[in-house]
């Protein structure tokens, strides 16, 4: 089966404010991938009118399938256990993020 994710231990405090500078989220840490086999794959691309937009123009959603193989997925998800999955933050603008966990649930 799929791993469930490892998260990092943080304390923060529910409204905690956090300035991008901070790195919180940790997006300037190294993190690299490489795939297991280089041969081509039969993939597949489907692409359709997205129903959910909320866009006054039209929109589409485009689904690429067997992009990777189920081993490199699951070599994906290992390296990110590796790296651990911070709290979901929400933007609030001008360069800052919030922790507010009744918003998100990850």
């Amino acid at each position: 089966g799929v791993p469930e994710p490892v998260r990092i231990k943080r304390d923060m405090k529910n409204g905690e404010k956090f300035m991008d500078d901070e790195d919180i989220d940790r997006m300037k840490e190294n993190f690299s991938f490489d795939p297991i086999s280089p041969e081509p794959r039969d993939m597949s691309v489907e692409v359709m009118p997205n129903p959910d937009s909320w866009y006054k123009t039209e929109r589409y959603l485009a689904f690429v399938r067997n992009v990777l193989s189920q081993e490199e997925c699951l070599q994906i998800i290992a390296k990110c256990n590796e790296k651990q999955f911070s709290p979901s933050l929400i933007n609030i603008g001008r360069g800052r993020q919030q922790y507010i966990p009744q918003s998100r649930s990850g």
